[in-house]
């Protein structure tokens, strides 16, 4: 693990007030590991890295990254033993909702980080890879299969109440705004299904059309009756969810590499791109605008996450070395 304080940083303010990243604090580990997201909570970050589970870390001191704990498991099927794969989380007060591939979906108390407790367990042999929630539902992307939704309000007993089972369909990202779930699924674009009245009934109401980009849908984040979707390779698109049923294309921005993630808040747009990091006022909703951009050459951005006011990403380095930096928000 190596801790580089000062790096090369390439901005540019090109309107209004400019915010810039300004990096504190950078942090690489060796290996190669699958990255889907991390949660930064207090002084702890959750990071899931793969086959090589979920690890806890603290980060109370910035310049020190030290492991607590790793949650990892194995279950025997035919006298094989199948490990889970950590990918992405979602984070209810100390509550851990874990995407853990084959193992299905793993919820844990983290209340004391360097022991986590397993409360729940869902599975049926079909890979969880995301997921959202709404009250104590968890809506499961299968990795392969489309969407799941269960109900873990007996986290003992989690059954299944809905799914609309896609075949080969690569479920990216979930997002629930009630009655409507969009579900992000590669090159198979976004599907939106939408819900009867109460919406724990789960009864589909209606199949509207899909949205099929030029290039595979990855994450999607909503604001208003406006999506803003990570694109790949095609960059940043901005859909118009006026009639949330039937989106409609706003506007592309074309980003450098492949766009894997992006952060909303309330005036600015975050999103990794190959190797950058852009930031873009969204001022005017319909027509986001760069206002300063991080670029490193070597570094390929995965993954962020906002907390306390600053900017963390995770980046993988050649097919070697993976890490995770800090960056101020200046204004």
């Amino acid at each position: 693990m190596k801790k580089i304080i000062v790096l090369l940083v390439l901005f540019s303010s090109l309107q209004g007030t400019a915010q810039t990243l300004q990096p504190i604090v950078e942090h690489t580990l060796q290996g190669n590991v699958e990255i889907t997201n991390f949660i930064v909570k207090d002084t702890l970050l959750l990071w899931p890295q793969g086959e090589e589970g979920l690890k806890i870390y603290t980060i109370s001191n910035p310049d020190s990254l030290k492991l607590l704990s790793t949650f990892k498991e194995y279950e025997t099927r035919s006298r094989k033993d199948i490990y889970g794969t950590a990918y992405q989380t979602l984070l209810r007060n100390d509550t851990v909702f874990l995407c853990y591939g084959e193992l299905g979906l793993k919820i844990l108390d983290i209340s004391e980080p360097r022991v986590p407790i397993e409360l729940g367990t869902y599975y049926r042999h079909h890979s969880v890879y995301t997921l959202d929630i709404y009250n104590n539902y968890a809506f499961l992307g299968l990795k392969d299969l489309g969407l799941e939704i269960v109900d873990f309000s007996s986290m003992k007993n989690i059954e299944m109440v809905g799914r609309n089972n896609l075949k080969d369909f690569p479920t990216q990202h979930v997002v629930v705004l009630p009655p409507h779930t969009f579900v992000s699924g590669g090159k198979r674009g976004i599907k939106i299904f939408k819900f009867r009245p109460p919406f724990t009934d789960f009864k589909w109401e209606q199949y509207p059309k899909d949205y099929h980009p030029e290039n595979d849908a990855n994450k999607l984040v909503i604001s208003g009756k406006y999506g803003y979707l990570v694109n790949d390779f095609k960059g940043l698109t901005v859909l118009n969810l006026t009639l949330p049923s039937y989106p409609m294309q706003q506007t592309t921005i074309k980003t450098d590499g492949r766009s894997q993630d992006i952060l909303l808040n309330e005036t600015n747009l975050y999103v990794a791109s190959g190797k950058s990091i852009y930031l873009y006022d969204i001022s005017d909703k319909a027509n986001p605008t760069l206002i300063s951009q991080y670029e490193s050459n070597k570094k390929r951005f995965q993954a962020l996450y906002l907390a306390n006011g600053q900017l963390w990403a995770v980046y993988t380095k050649g097919f070697r070395s993976f890490g995770i930096m800090l960056f101020d928000i200046l204004q």
